[in-house]
């Protein structure tokens, strides 16, 4: 055998070993959650059903109309007044609703891969560190804010009543529009790219037609 054959298969064979490796069949790790983050997640979970229930209920009218009279009402009511409207207000309630079932979709998405990993007993990975935690969470609420914003923009250009005289019908409607997405851009990263390259698409298609 000559030495370019030699020299060919040792290339084949490396090739082959590097694409085994880095293929599909590699193998695959269980990716601990952590005490703290279980717990995090619960509370999210915790805190969306409390903020969901308060902006089907409670009236922000009063508490709006406080906040525009900051020298007739005293201080104490001032920041109850910020506090609910912040909470239960329909467009901030819708904010923070969106930011939270993102983080419970990163959440439920973690919780699944080690739920499959553990039946598969798979070989644990290291424990991830806070910091690694904190980033993932971050990026999570970062998406839903960015879920909010295109939603809410879209909201405010085909109508105005459902924000500034918001019916508990169309509030439940937006609510649960907004936190479906949301979740599913914090479960799904490849998703939420997907729907920004497609509303950038839109946006940049849009003046063309015009």
């Amino acid at each position: 055998m000559s030495d370019g054959t030699q020299n060919a298969e040792v290339g084949n064979t490396s090739s082959t070993t590097s694409a085994a490796s880095s293929g599909p069949d590699r193998p695959k790790l269980l990716h601990p959650l952590l005490a703290s983050e279980v717990i995090f997640g619960l509370v999210c979970i915790g805190l969306w059903l409390a903020l969901f229930t308060a902006g089907t209920f409670v009236a922000t009218e009063e508490f709006r109309s406080a906040i525009g009279k900051p020298g007739a009402t005293p201080f104490g009511k001032q920041v109850l007044a910020w506090f609910v409207v912040l909470t239960c207000y329909t467009f901030s309630n819708a904010a923070l609703l969106s930011c939270l079932a993102s983080v419970i979709g990163k959440f439920s998405r973690r919780s699944l891969a080690y739920e499959v990993a553990s039946i598969q007993q798979l070989p644990s990975a290291p424990e991830p560190r806070l910091r690694e935690v904190l980033v993932m969470y971050s990026v999570a609420i970062a998406r839903g804010w960015v879920i909010f914003l295109m939603l809410g923009a879209g909201l405010l250009i085909l109508t105005t009543d459902a924000i500034a005289n918001p019916k508990q019908g169309d509030y439940i409607r937006l609510a649960g529009t907004i936190s479906v997405i949301g979740f599913l851009a914090g479960y799904d990263a490849d998703l939420f790219k997907r729907l920004l390259d497609r509303v950038a698409m839109l946006s940049i298609d849009s003046p063309k037609k015009g």
